[in-house]
């Protein structure tokens, strides 16, 4: 999973884990400011590099709501994007529980060379709370397929509301505006 994009707004440190529930193994991805890597965490030294981010500015509000809208067909990778988000502070998801396709695939590569791509792991969030199927949401709003995007989505409109009610902090070191 490439997180780079949400780096500005997640910060430094581990977004979560991909986690083989036979042998109890953590690959937990995290971010250094520098590098976006996954790390065994059951052996330090097996590390992996996933892209350079060059240049990497945190976000000014290190505080940021963030609001996660969902539903059924937030599935696989879009689950993992969500999962890096829980967990974290002034973050709260909005609409259906997702798909619960939270598992992460392993490539064996079988004796006549042929290669079989299996989902083996589950995956886990900042604070190792494993996912297990549907993710829940914090709010939940049925989602009116025909609403979609437009300004009366109650999904979006839901989320608007939380984030116009949250507190700005600011971080000293971009900007010297006092806190709201």
């Amino acid at each position: 999973m490439n997180s780079s994009a949400l780096t500005p707004l997640l910060g430094t440190g581990k977004y979560g884990s991909l986690v083989d529930p036979v042998d109890d193994i953590y690959l937990d991805w995290s971010f250094d400011g520098r590098e976006l890597r996954v790390d065994n965490r059951n052996e330090p030294s097996e590390t992996h590099l996933m892209i350079e981010v060059p240049a990497w500015q945190p976000l000014a509000r290190i505080a940021a709501p963030i609001a996660l809208l969902t539903s059924a067909v937030t599935s696989s990778s879009g689950e993992a994007v969500l999962i890096s988000c829980l967990g974290r502070a002034n973050t709260r998801t909005f609409g259906l529980p997702t798909a619960g396709l939270t598992t992460s695939n392993n490539l064996h590569v079988l004796m006549d060379g042929s290669r079989l791509l299996l989902a083996e792991n589950m995956e886990a969030d900042r604070n190792d709370k494993l996912y297990l199927g549907p993710i829940p949401v914090d709010e939940t709003i049925p989602v009116d397929w025909g609403l979609i995007s437009s300004p009366q989505d109650p999904v979006i409109r839901a989320a608007a509301n939380w984030i116009r009610t949250r507190r700005p902090r600011w971080h000293d070191s971009h900007d010297k505006r006092p806190p709201a």
